[in-house]
């Protein structure tokens, strides 16, 4: 196309952080708001820990969404003299969506960008000329994750699952703990549950209905939009628009669900270490059961807790809303915080090791369009890199490589199977088919592209791994990059593809000889102990933490009233 593309917002060093403390200052405004604002047009009295437990995540993420689409055209009209635009037309919800889980795809959508692009525009002005044309395709859509595909053994574990849901709590007691998603694997939990006194369960929440948004009860959500200036008038005044029908038209009916499920009335716990994000029925359930007096403990879900500035400790509601958050091994200061070990290796003995395998590069899928700074314009880097990286292998090595693309890169329009194909035809791809430990077990190293969990899994079963990424360690919390840079120290991590083939071509003819070097198992312990630590007994161990939290006598932990 014959155009300019304006240059990215929030991308540049120094940027991130910035951005990140201004959305978090706004959103525990706004959280306090419509904690007001709901209550009042819902005629109840829940605290403001009550809504950061049911509503937090959406919040956070619909701050910094519109955060980055606000200052995004801010960006471009500073820079370019704008004389027109098109725009489509919308109804006074057309950004309305249902649950949190559609608001996070609807904001991937383009045509959902271009009406809240358009919303902005509105608003900030400074386009001469606007054209107005129909919605491509009639009405606006609801925006949904894609279906799956079809998984014939995911489908025999659901119904497996879902036969367990409806004959298991029978055997439940009102009293008992109610662990849902632990992230442990099976076997680790249900030894849990076994030490605990109780029947192990399969809890799950029923499907939610679907509720179209009514723009006059919209209305009479009241922030103080008029007290505000800028981009803090722009967010009060879409909030109505923005925020999912099931807080809004469908709350009643979701709190109505909640009460209804068959678990435990009076749990002296309740732990989950996914739950707490997009189970909107959980969510309610846990935030009544809380305000009565239950205990609610959290675990962590991936490796960005503890190191991402994007994670930090007032932030995310499972640490701000919990009780207790149990961690993979690091502790920040925090009496809330309890270090356990790295749930998704629990029980798992080290990685079998083959010298004759090849190298495993694991990818990422292009991110959802949720941060303050703009990931496509990051992702076109990202891939950049991994070209490069594969590139400047040595030849004998480039034979013996295996990419592996994400499983969830097909949800997503940036096609790295094609570009693949075009720019690197020899490579091998695998297309996110292949169980991944199937694949490190089969391999002689693996090479992660981007800061992840499976990082710390690799390491906590001492596979030998590299990793480099983008940025550096810009990322970070001061307190992790010493962590970090243990790793760079140790020839395990880098910050160009170029640095890590020259350290994968040093080291391909023999790699357990670097990896079992005294330097690089030193960094490997020491950041493990602190990022992934590993226990002899997990289930014993998680038991003490939960047992603990629910034994405390004369501990007030505080949380905003």
């Amino acid at each position: 196309m014959d155009a300019d593309v304006a240059a990215p917002f929030g991308i540049a060093p120094g940027e991130k952080m910035r951005d990140v403390d201004i959305v978090r200052d706004v959103a525990a405004d706004l959280l306090s708001e419509l904690a007001e604002a709901l209550n009042e047009l819902h005629c109840v009295a829940h605290s403001r820990r009550y809504w950061q437990i049911v509503i937090g995540h959406w919040l956070l993420r619909c701050v910094a969404v519109v955060f980055n689409r606000y200052h995004t055209v801010g960006l471009a009209l500073r820079n370019y003299e704008l004389s027109g635009t098109t725009e489509f037309v919308s109804g006074p919800c057309a950004l309305t969506t249902t649950t949190s889980t559609e608001f996070v795809w609807a904001c991937s959508s383009d045509v959902w960008n271009h009406l809240l692009y358009s919303r902005v525009l509105g608003f900030l002005g400074g386009v001469a000329e606007h054209s107005v044309v129909e919605l491509p395709g009639g009405p606006l859509s609801r925006f949904r994750e894609p279906a799956p595909q079809i998984n014939r053994s995911r489908d025999v574990r659901l119904a497996l699952a879902g036969a367990m849901s409806a004959m298991l709590p029978t055997l439940s007691r009102e009293d008992d703990a109610v662990l849902i998603n632990t992230y442990l694997p099976l076997m680790e939990r249900i030894k849990l549950e076994l030490s605990l006194g109780q029947c192990p369960q399969v809890w799950r929440t029923p499907a939610l209905r679907k509720w179209e948004p009514e723009p006059s009860y919209r209305d009479r959500l009241n922030l103080r939009a008029l007290q505000h200036e800028g981009f803090g008038r722009f967010i009060r005044l879409h909030l109505k628009e923005l925020i999912p029908s099931c807080y809004l038209e469908g709350y009643a009916e979701l709190h109505a669900q909640a009460a209804s499920l068959a678990w435990p009335s009076s749990p002296e716990l309740i732990y989950t270490a996914n739950n707490f994000d997009s189970d909107e029925i959980f969510k309610v359930w846990v935030a009544e059961k809380v305000e009565r007096g239950a205990r609610y403990v959290t675990g962590q879900h991936g490796n960005n807790y503890g190191t991402h500035i994007w994670a930090g400790a007032e932030f995310w509601p499972e640490r701000a809303a919990s009780d207790r958050f149990v961690t993979w091994g690091w502790t920040d200061g925090d009496q809330r915080t309890a270090p356990a070990f790295l749930f998704r290796t629990a029980g798992r003995p080290p990685s079998r090791r083959n010298q004759h395998g090849g190298l495993l590069l694991i990818e990422m899928p292009v991110s959802h369009r949720i941060d303050p700074s703009d990931s496509y314009a990051e992702f076109a880097i990202y891939q950049e890199e991994q070209f490069r990286f594969v590139e400047s292998l040595p030849a004998s090595i480039c034979s013996e490589v295996t990419v592996r693309l994400h499983a969830e890169y097909r949800k997503f329009p940036w096609g790295e199977e094609e570009r693949w194909r075009d720019r690197s035809p020899r490579t091998r791809l695998e297309l996110g088919r292949a169980p991944i430990g199937r694949l490190i077990e089969a391999s002689r190293l693996v090479v992660h592209s981007y800061d992840s969990t499976g990082i710390l899994e690799t390491l906590a079963l001492d596979k030998p791994t590299m990793c480099f990424w983008n940025g550096g360690l810009e990322h970070l919390l001061p307190s992790a990059k010493p962590y970090y840079e243990l790793l760079k120290g140790a020839g395990i991590l880098y910050d160009t593809p170029e640095r890590a083939t020259a350290a994968v071509a040093t080291n391909w003819g023999d790699v357990f000889a670097w990896w079992d070097s005294a330097t690089v198992q030193r960094a490997r312990r020491d950041f493990c102990d602190r990022y992934a630590r590993s226990v002899r007994n997990p289930a014993r161990t998680l038991k003490e933490i939960l047992r603990g939290t629910c034994s405390e006598s004369g501990t007030t932990v505080a949380h905003d009233a």
